[in-house]
């Protein structure tokens, strides 16, 4: 046997030592190929007798090594169809030094793409030279692949002057549009960080409404398995479900020639699974729930307990297609995957490390397997409607979050695990570790802050105490802190799936919706002042898992680690900010580290989704042109009877003009028409003159809301449902300054005067930036990011992308000279987390 031949077989992954320049290996198995012009990295593949219909992809790039991938089939294969039978494919593996493939500067392997893994290869090619630049191909009978290009990474110990890489994440097939994978291939790029959702498991469901590009077809999930609760959503659920939707992904040629010009560090998120999940958990439906010392609510599942009849979010096996399928489509240079498996995967492995030179380590962490369920569960009662044996859901478990509330489960929970540790010892028969952790209960239980904890008992508290409300889990933990403490390298990159920033709103920081929220409950509806708290609005990110981020920041700055730079996906948004050890002792240019996160290359943003929680001001206006069409003199004004609580923050999230011209003309109605009545005029821009208007009677206030309707119909704007944008300035701007200056706009056509006067203080002083420590933030684009790093600077650029381009009843993606309309540069200066934005 040849050399060449030689193959270590380990599972879906392969592996064979490069041998340049053996005589007679090209062409041993090829027709004479075609001359062929243009740029190489452009041109897809050539079909033959096979074809490579999936592209190809290098992964892991290390000083001299490898992961290279491609998917095989006969030529009359269909392109995603599961292989499920059939003779295995015998594939060649060429490698050079150029285009050319000639025979003096190539490396030949035989391979072969087996039936049992739907026909896709993963190969580790060793004895490479570092800082090389590669190009590889595929054959199999007269088939030949597309050609792609890697780079390997200079020696560990070089000095490196500079590198270009890229972060992307949320590549939606069914939203928006892929164009701007064609711009990020123009980049020059050392390689591609992926920092997960490469996939969506799901198809139709609410959150993919958006549009997409016409040159994007129906995904046509196999198993057309529904989403619980939905009627249109389907999901993956079985291996071939997992198998389809990353075949058909990489069937776009825009990706296929991303992949080609450059290679990927890839991470999963939840969509590799299944959205928000946890573990080997969906979130589609509640679970159950169990109280610990009797108070606690922690998910049954969590304590690996029975759940509820219909209520067991724990899916096994759906779990283990889809960790399967990952590992057989995504190239990475990791541990095989361990079928045998049990429910809890602590045996998958997915983190791993890579280095380049003395400049850069990137330390890629898994937040999605190993993390505990939500601080407060799903399945909790919903305290909103007590009496009524309904479930919390998203909202007030992952999402709009009461802080003080999550404060205290977490502490809670902590102190159950830590109890929980001591039993053990106390079995075990280590009654001195025992005794040491219940000394630590004792403490807090007589000062809940920890401030009588000596620096050993906080550390066992802060370390032990993380096992119920863990993103990481603690041998992942463990393993990111030795890597952070041992690297050597100037730069430390955390490829982090889900923002480390803050991402609080407190309203009881703004003093009108204060305000407002008195005169409501004075007038009998408390709906509003119920309301009124500090909330986490994103509690599936880090976030939720603040007592681990703590510990991991904290580590940081007390062991002296700096220039440690997150790269983050997730939350179809853009920010950049710095992360403190404490967020309530915020230094600027003194954090832990910074987070960079970059929006959704093809997704619904952020800001849709909020928006969506807020609901729509055009569908509730359309609703009552339809109900007034039906009964003019009758309808009901909706616009003031909406059951959607969070409807009084729609202006913390949008405006429109139209939204501001119906305030403007229901004020002046209810002003004029109560001038009729005993009450005298009422203003119902003031709270006195909100509690006014609600003693008013049923008939009263419905007649005069209607009158309103019909008034502000008279001065509505075809054009002026447009959203406006201020969910960005809400979560770290001056907050009103946008709705100040539509409300001058309009002043302005009413011949009034304009005023400086806020409208979230009612005084000229705009209230105190909520988070501080975000530096950019947009919340409503796509795009990607890319970053130039030398040892004196981090500069990451911001892509924003144009959306999906809408006429005629089609929806086209726009050209790629066309499709970046605005770059944000974040500049980090070595040693310090103050952030440039130019």
């Amino acid at each position: 046997m040849n050399r060449r031949d030689l193959l270590k077989n380990m599972g879906f992954l392969t592996s064979s030592v490069a041998v340049f320049g053996l005589t007679g290996c090209i062409g041993d198995n090829d027709n004479a190929e075609p001359a062929l012009t243009g740029d190489p990295l452009s041109r897809p593949g050539t079909t033959g007798s096979h074809k490579f219909p999936q592209g190809v992809v290098s992964a892991d790039p290390k000083p001299d090594s490898i992961i290279l991938w491609t998917r095989a089939l006969l030529a009359a294969a269909d392109d995603v169809t599961q292989v499920n039978a059939g003779a295995d494919i015998a594939v060649t593996l060429e490698v050079s030094g150029s285009t050319a493939f000639a025979a003096a500067n190539t490396s030949v392997t035989n391979l072969s793409a087996k039936a049992v893994n739907d026909n896709s290869i993963r190969h580790k090619l060793t004895g490479l030279n570092p800082l090389t630049t590669y190009y590889y191909r595929f054959k199999a009978g007269t088939g030949i692949s597309r050609i792609g290009r890697f780079k390997t990474a200079p020696a560990e110990g070089a000095d490196v002057a500079e590198l270009n890489f890229s972060f992307v994440s949320c590549q939606d097939w069914s939203v928006n549009h892929w164009a701007g994978m064609s711009a990020l291939a123009k980049q020059d790029l050392d390689f591609l960080v992926h920092l997960g959702d490469y996939i969506y498991e799901a198809a139709g469901d609410s959150y993919q409404a958006e549009g997409v590009e016409s040159a994007h077809d129906k995904l046509m999930i196999p198993s057309n398995t529904l989403k619980p609760g939905s009627t249109t959503a389907r999901v993956a659920t079985t291996l071939e479900d997992y198998r389809y939707l990353y075949k058909k992904y990489r069937t776009d040629l825009r990706l296929q020639e991303l992949h080609a010009r450059c290679a990927i560090i890839a991470i999963w998120d939840d969509h590799e699974f299944s959205d928000d999940c946890w573990q080997n958990n969906e979130t589609y439906g509640n679970g159950s729930v169990m109280l610990v010392n009797g108070v606690l609510p922690v998910s049954n599942e969590q304590l690996g307990a029975p759940s509820a009849a219909g209520a067991d979010t724990r899916q096994t096996e759906r779990r283990r297609a889809a960790n399967r399928a990952w590992f057989e489509f995504m190239p990475a240079d990791i541990p095989d995957l361990d079928e045998s498996v049990a429910g809890n995967f602590a045996t998958v492995k997915i983190y791993r490390d890579l280095k380049f030179g003395k400049l850069a380590h990137f330390v890629m962490t898994d937040e999605r397997l190993y993390r505990a369920d939500h601080v407060i569960p799903e399945a909790v009662d919903n305290p909103a409607t007590p009496g009524v044996a309904d479930q919390l859901g998203s909202i007030g478990a992952r999402y709009f979050v009461p802080e003080p509330t999550f404060l205290q489960l977490q502490g809670g929970k902590m102190q159950a695990a830590v109890g929980q540790a001591a039993q053990m010892a106390a079995g075990a028969g280590d009654q001195q570790t025992a005794d040491f952790l219940q000394g630590i209960l004792v403490k807090l239980g007589a000062d809940p802050t920890g401030s009588t904890l000596t620096a050993d008992e906080a550390a066992a508290f802060n370390d032990i105490g993380l096992t119920l409300v863990s993103i990481m889990g603690k041998t992942q933990r463990d393993w990111w802190k030795g890597k952070m403490a041992g690297s050597t390298s100037t730069w430390k990159f955390w490829g982090n799936e889900v923002s480390l920033l803050r991402m609080a709103l407190n309203l009881n920081a703004l003093t009108t919706i204060v305000d407002q929220a008195d005169a409501l409950a004075a007038a009998g509806n408390p709906t509003l002042k119920a309301m009124l708290n500090t909330y986490l609005i994103n509690a599936d990110q880090w976030d939720g898992y603040a007592a681990e981020r703590s510990n991991l920041t904290g580590f940081l700055k007390q062991s002296g680690i700096k220039n440690v730079v997150a790269l983050t996906g997730d939350i179809h948004a853009f920010y950049a900010g710095e992360v403190p050890a404490s967020y309530g002792a915020y230094t600027p240019g003194d954090a832990a580290l910074v987070d960079l996160v970059t929006a959704g290359i093809s997704s619904s943003s952020f800001w849709s989704y909020l928006a969506g929680v807020v609901g729509s001001f055009e569908e509730e206006v359309n609703a009552v042109k339809t109900a007034r069409k039906t009964d003019p003199l009758g309808y009901i004004n909706t616009l003031e009877t909406s059951a959607n609580p969070f409807r009084a923050l729609r202006p913390l999230v949008y405006s429109s003009v139209n939204m501001l011209t119906y305030q403007a003309v229901r004020t002046e109605v209810v002003k004029q028409i109560t001038t009729l009545l005993p009450t005298g005029s009422i203003d119902v821009g003031t709270p006195a003159g909100q509690i006014a208007f609600e003693k008013l009677t049923a008939k009263q206030k419905t007649d005069i809301n209607r009158l309103a309707f019909d008034k502000y119909l008279e001065s509505e704007s075809a054009d002026g449902h447009t959203p406006v944008n201020t969910l960005n300035e809400t979560l770290a701007g001056d907050m009103g300054n946008t709705l100040l200056a539509m409300i001058n706009g309009l002043r302005a056509k009413m011949g009034l005067p304009a005023t400086d006067i806020n409208p979230y203080t009612g005084t000229v002083t705009p209230p105190a930036k909520q988070n501080p420590w975000i530096k950019q933030v947009q919340t409503g684009t796509q795009g990607f990011a890319t970053v130039k790093v030398t040892s004196a600077k981090v500069e990451a650029k911001f892509h924003h992308t144009m959306p999906l381009k809408k006429a005629a009843g089609s929806a086209t993606a726009p050209s790629v000279e066309e499709v970046v309309t605005l770059v944000k540069t974040v500049t980090v200066n070595k040693d310090s987390t103050a952030l440039t934005i130019s």
